[in-house]
């Protein structure tokens, strides 16, 4: 079964990364998961539009055929984006 969680953009980055660490194995069960999704959030930024973000578990059997392994994909909501002309 899919596993998915958000954490808000506050909490990613008022914790440190020992911390944030920390939180991200206890919710991914695993150590290179939480790696994985460090990295990703330190390539979308900080950009304060970012309200939270959504980690989700993506599993797909190994390139040999073995057990199925475990990524995950971070994605980063934005919220509802006002447009310049009003609408």
């Amino acid at each position: 079964m899919e596993r998915t969680f958000t954490m808000t953009r506050a909490q990613v980055y008022a914790a440190n990364p020992d911390d944030l660490k920390a939180a991200l194995i206890s919710a991914t069960d695993s150590e290179s998961g939480a790696e994985s999704i460090m990295r990703s959030l330190e390539r979308l930024g900080a950009d304060p539009t970012i309200e939270y973000y959504e980690m989700s578990e993506i599993s797909g059997r190994s390139r040999y055929g073995g057990a199925a392994t475990g990524a995950w994909r971070v994605r980063a909501d934005r919220g509802r984006v006002e447009e310049p002309w009003g609408g």
